[in-house]
C-alpha cells in the first residue's frame, strides 16, 4: 500500500516534538477530524499525551531527509528543516505539500499505540508534489 509520508510536531512547554508517520487518515468531516497513530515506545510519546494542539505537515517529494530525521532517535530532528509557528502552536514545516493544524479531540490505546484524534482548525496549501512510501522506500508520484 503507498502511503502519504507525515511529521507531526506540537510544542509543550516551549519544547518541540515530532516524529514521521504513515498512519494519518480522514476520520470525519463534521467536526473536520484526523488520527495518526503513535506508538507507545516512543520517545515523544509522553509530549503528545499532554499536547494540547498538533500540526499534521504532508511532506513534500524533496523532503525525504526530513522524513528519515524525524524516524531517527536521538537525531536533532528540527534541524532538519525550517518550521514556523502555527496559529494554535505547533511547528509548521517551510515547504510541506500541506500542513494541517488542530487540536486534540479525543486520545485513545489500540493496543501498543495511541490514536489521536485531532480537529482540524487550520490548513496551509503548499506546492509540488508528495512524499510517499511504499515497500519501506520512498517514492514520488508519477503523472498518468
Amino acid at each position: 500500500m503507498v502511503t502519504s509520508v507525515c511529521v507531526v510536531t506540537t510544542e509543550v512547554a516551549g519544547q518541540r516534538y515530532g516524529f514521521t508517520a504513515n498512519s494519518v487518515t480522514s476520520v470525519s468531516m463534521d467536526p473536520p477530524l484526523i488520527s495518526v497513530c503513535l506508538a507507545d515506545t516512543a520517545d515523544v510519546h509522553p509530549a503528545f499525551s499532554q499536547a494540547e494542539s498538533v500540526a499534521v505537515n504532508v511532506l513534500a517529494a524533496d523532503q525525504h531527509a526530513v522524513a528519515q530525521a524525524f524516524a531517527t532517535v536521538g537525531a536533532d530532528r528540527f534541524a532538519a528543516a525550517h518550521f514556523s509557528p502555527g496559529e494554535l502552536g505547533p511547528p509548521l514545516l517551510d515547504g510541506a505539500t500541506v500542513s494541517l493544524e488542530g487540536v486534540v479531540h479525543q486520545r485513545l490505546t489500540a493496543g501498543d499505540h495511541t490514536i489521536i484524534l485531532i480537529e482540524v482548525a487550520g490548513v496551509v496549501v503548499g506546492g509540488g508534489e508528495p512524499l510517499t512510501y511504499q515497500g519501506r522506500r520512498f517514492h514520488t508520484l508519477n503523472p498518468l
